[in-house]
């Protein structure tokens, strides 16, 4: 297994340029396919009759001539230069900012989190809350009664749904209940990449009654404490608010940035257009 030595936040790999989370990811879609070499795989796809590649590192693609007229983005990590031949995009077209935190092998993870997560999980174990692995319907099911808008919901559970068939075995569901019997009040969706040593936030949700008894912190304690157990490497929470992104956002990333949370803000990406001689 090749894991995320400790570089973050001067990252140089990535599990979105490791072929077998792609192989995964374009399970199903029979004009997607895998291509780089080892240090900057990406992915070409075709919408139509036009083709795009998408490469995320920063080791330089390798073009090649090979009969096919595309459009190549290549997303750097922290590379500023614009080798010649490539120009910048928009900034709506990078990845945004991300943020990571890295899981001690043995040791109390708990150091690396703010006051202010620590006591909000102290309220938690005093609830007396229970979290369990749930199906997904159940997680449906909560998530249901939560305040996300209608829309949202139907998307990001077919998302989920997709996940669960694509990533076979390595999608985890958990829930947070008052008691084993009792209806979820909030989930939390994750998915393992065991190539990189990584464990991703997918989804999540919470509902009035999680919110009181400071659930969302709970859950935040039982992924950490799954990974260390499994010897997960990192936790990656996704996308985080910066300058011009939504305001809805900024919220959940406040929350997110508790955790001993380190960040990682993509350039904009660089393009190029291929000719197909």
């Amino acid at each position: 297994m090749t894991t995320i030595p400790e570089i973050i936040p001067d990252r140089k790999i990535t599990y979105r340029s490791h072929p077998g989370y792609m192989a995964r990811e374009n399970a199903g879609q029979t004009r997607a396919t895998i291509i780089g070499h080892d240090g900057c795989y990406g992915s070409r796809w075709f919408h139509g009759p036009m083709c795009f590649e998408r490469f995320t590192s920063d080791e330089e693609p390798t073009i090649t001539k090979d009969g096919q007229w595309r459009l190549v983005v290549w997303q750097t990590l922290k590379r500023m230069d614009r080798p010649a031949g490539w120009w910048r995009g928009t900034p709506g077209m990078s990845i945004g900012m991300t943020g990571y935190a890295p899981v001690p092998q043995s040791g109390d993870y708990l150091a690396q989190w703010t006051p202010h997560a620590r006591r909000h999980l102290s309220r938690w174990k005093k609830s007396k809350w229970i979290i369990r692995e749930i199906t997904f319907d159940e997680y449906v099911e909560g998530y249901s009664r939560s305040d996300q808008d209608i829309i949202l919901r139907s998307l990001f559970n077919s998302l989920l749904k997709l996940r669960i068939t694509t990533h076979p075995g390595l999608v985890r569901i958990y829930g947070a209940a008052p008691s084993a019997t009792a209806r979820i009040e909030a989930g939390f969706v994750s998915t393992d990449v065991p190539e990189t040593g990584e464990s991703l936030h997918t989804f999540s949700f919470l509902c009035p009654a999680g919110r009181d008894v400071a659930a969302g912190t709970g859950l935040m304690d039982h992924w950490f404490a799954v990974a260390q157990a499994r010897g997960v490497s990192w936790l990656d929470f996704g996308i985080f608010w910066r300058k011009g992104d939504p305001k809805s956002w900024k919220g959940f990333s406040r929350f997110k940035s508790q955790f001993g949370t380190r960040f990682l803000e993509y350039p904009t990406p660089l393009m190029r257009f291929v000719s197909g001689k």
